[in-house]
Parts: structure tokens; sequence; C-alpha cells
């Protein structure tokens, strides 16, 4: 019996977030439309590689999206954000590592990115 994905809905936040990590010269693959618990992006910033997960304030991941995360290489980060600022913290931080405290509900290999001000996150981008 063949499979069928259920293609899954783009958060309003992720063209923003997408354009804004171009910006600073992040490649961005979107895998948006492959489902089944995918994440949503795949970045590449300074010989970095990770998933970014988009998720509106608030939202929690799904149970497909949790099962994708326990299948997969916990060496490979995968970052929930839900911002701009997030977004851009999770590919320029280098010393950024998933914490197995923020993985509990989730399993292995994500973290939740929050960050709290603009100021942090600018402080992190660097000169553009």
């Amino acid at each position: 019996m063949p499979h069928f994905y259920r293609r899954s809905k783009v958060d309003a936040n992720q063209k923003e977030i997408v354009a804004a990590l171009r910006r600073i010269g992040t490649s961005v693959l979107s895998l948006s439309t492959i489902g089944d618990g995918c994440p949503d992006l795949l970045c590449s910033h300074q010989g970095r590689m990770m998933f970014l997960e988009v998720k509106r304030p608030g939202r929690p991941l799904s149970p497909q999206q949790v099962q994708w995360v326990s299948v997969w290489d916990p060496h490979c980060p995968i970052f929930v954000v839900e911002s701009i600022n997030d977004a851009i913290y999770a590919v320029t931080t280098e010393d950024i590592i998933p914490d197995v405290r923020d993985r509990r509900p989730l399993r292995r290999g994500v973290s939740r990115v929050r960050v709290e001000s603009r100021d942090s996150a600018k402080s992190h981008q660097g000169e553009e």
C-alpha cells in the first residue's frame, strides 16, 4: 500500500524568517512541502548545517515532528524557532548545542531557541 505524505502548512512567519536568514548570508532550503514531520528549513551558515522548525509562538511540535526527530541523527541540530531573532541566533551562534533539559518532551536533538530582546539577537549577528 503506498504511503501518502500529508502536505504540511507553512507558518505565516516562515517567509520573513527565510528572507532575513538569506540577508545575512545563510543558505536556506525549504523542506516544508515534504511533510510527515520533516523540519521546515535546512540551513547552512558558515559551514554549519542545521534544521529549523518554524513555529508560531507557543505552538508545540506535532506527533509526526516528534517522531521524525526521534529517528534523525542526534548530531545534526534541529532548532525550533518562532521569530527572525530566534532564527538568526540559531544559525549564527556557534556554541549553541541542543540542551538535553530542553529535549525531554521532544526526545533527542531538538532545542527551542528564544531570543528575549532585539539587542540580544543583534549582538549575535555581527556586522552586515
